[in-house]
């Protein structure tokens, strides 16, 4: 932290009111979560702003004019530039990691407008103010927001006639989606297969979509093996799709697991979407994370396990009897819990690059999905009804664990829950 020096101790005398330095102190300080209006990237993912510095020095410019002029003018001009130029440069990379959007519960956020974009019930798209927790806006639009490319959302949508999915952008002043690119999957694969599942992500000028179909058999009588077996499907595909001129290229589905790290047999179960259960490694940028676990007498110790650039690290998450862990949808972050899930508590939020505690949050049963961005974190919960989920919408504090707004996101059908982890 810069701070200028007491213009009355340099000039002999008392200085009148709140010096300079207190006041750019005071600044630089001041409470994060009132500093939304020029964010820049800070740390995970927290969003600050240098408003309130510039418009302390130019407080001090007004105020302190004359003395300024004979004793500090050159120190504040630099002192400003530089501190304007940090924020420039800090501002460009955070516009250009969160260029394609941060995964969100439901759909895709936008930290530096403090929007998101969620799938919403009714088959429509809807605009989600993140401060407040309204819906300003929604279209009929029945698909699922997955990215964000030149300030226009990218909707992938199920086509169940023509038994394909559909790439479209999304203006924020259109009534409908547009550009439509359809995404022709193999024949022996059907969107309406509860078995099928696919993941998409915007990066640069392209769609990367991949889908899987996966399942086993789920009869209510036991099976002999080999008809268990004829159920048990594993097939997997991808594309790349280029936004501009809506070609569509096969991809290598299995194109991130070449980079993939090799760990031990003691990795520790973890959730990013509700229901299904991994234990395999995920990768944040450059890094490579992973959960293990070790016996500490009656109880399990949880670590997260970290690999970039050559350094290996290890953090200690959890020690409890049944602990569970849960990952950020983008797997920036990991909630830990030192009880089943079912139970209300208070869950620790870890960050993957720092490896250290950077929150807590108040933990309620039914969680499906959960991102941590800047000092909030967005929950999407669940009440279940039989074959139905009543799903809600929230915001915490990271710190306090306060509720900040809740959001009825509709009904849905329940996935078929495993009764154990993997």
């Amino acid at each position: 932290m810069f701070i200028l020096p007491d213009p009355g101790l340099l000039a002999g005398g008392a200085a009148p009111g709140p010096w300079p330095g207190q006041l750019l102190a005071a600044a630089v300080t001041a409470d994060p979560l009132q500093m939304e209006s020029v964010p820049y990237f800070d740390g995970i993912r927290s969003w600050t702003s240098v408003e309130k510095v510039v418009s302390a020095l130019l407080h001090l410019w007004t105020r302190y004019s004359g003395y300024m002029a004979t004793r500090l003018r050159g120190a504040v001009k630099l002192l400003a530039a530089s501190i304007v130029s940090l924020a420039g440069a800090q501002l460009a990379v955070s516009q250009q990691n969160s260029m394609a959007g941060e995964p969100f519960p439901l759909g895709i956020a936008d930290p530096t407008t403090s929007t998101a974009f969620i799938r919403a019930s009714g088959r429509a798209v809807g605009q989600l103010d993140l401060k407040t927790g309204v819906v300003v806006r929604s279209w009929p639009v029945n698909g699922e927001p997955v990215g964000l490319y030149e300030g226009r959302v990218v909707i992938v949508e199920r086509d169940l006639q023509a038994n394909r999915l559909e790439a479209s952008l999304l203006e924020s002043g259109a009534e409908q989606a547009h550009h439509q690119i359809a995404i022709t999957l193999p024949d022996a694969v059907d969107v309406r297969d509860p078995r099928f599942s696919y993941q998409a992500e915007v990066s640069g000028d392209a769609l990367h979509l991949q889908w899987q179909v996966e399942g086993s058999y789920a009869g209510g009588a036991p099976a002999h093996p080999r008809v268990a077996q004829s159920y048990a499907t594993s097939r997997t595909g991808g594309f790349a799709i280029d936004l501009r001129s809506g070609k569509v290229s096969a991809a290598n589905a299995h194109a991130a697991e070449d980079r993939a790290v090799h760990v031990d047999d003691r990795r520790f179960p973890y959730q990013r979407r509700y229901p299904v259960w991994s234990t395999e490694p995920w990768r944040l940028n450059s890094t490579a994370a992973w959960l293990t676990s070790e016996p500490t007498g009656q109880n399990k110790a949880v670590f997260l396990n970290t690999e970039s650039g050559g350094h290996s690290a290890k953090y200690a998450l959890v020690t409890a009897h049944d602990p569970f862990v849960f990952l950020a949808l983008d797997g920036s972050a990991v909630l830990a819990l030192a009880f089943p899930p079912d139970l209300p508590q208070r869950a620790s939020v870890f960050s993957v690059t720092k490896g250290e505690k950077i929150g807590e949050a108040n933990f309620t049963p039914g969680l499906r999905e959960f991102a941590a961005i800047g000092s909030r974190v967005y929950w999407l919960t669940a009440v279940s009804h039989g074959a139905q989920d009543d799903l809600q919408l929230s915001a915490d504090h990271l710190a306090s664990g306060k509720n900040l707004w809740r959001l009825d996101a509709g009904t849905v059908l329940n996935p078929l829950r495993q009764s154990r982890r993997p």
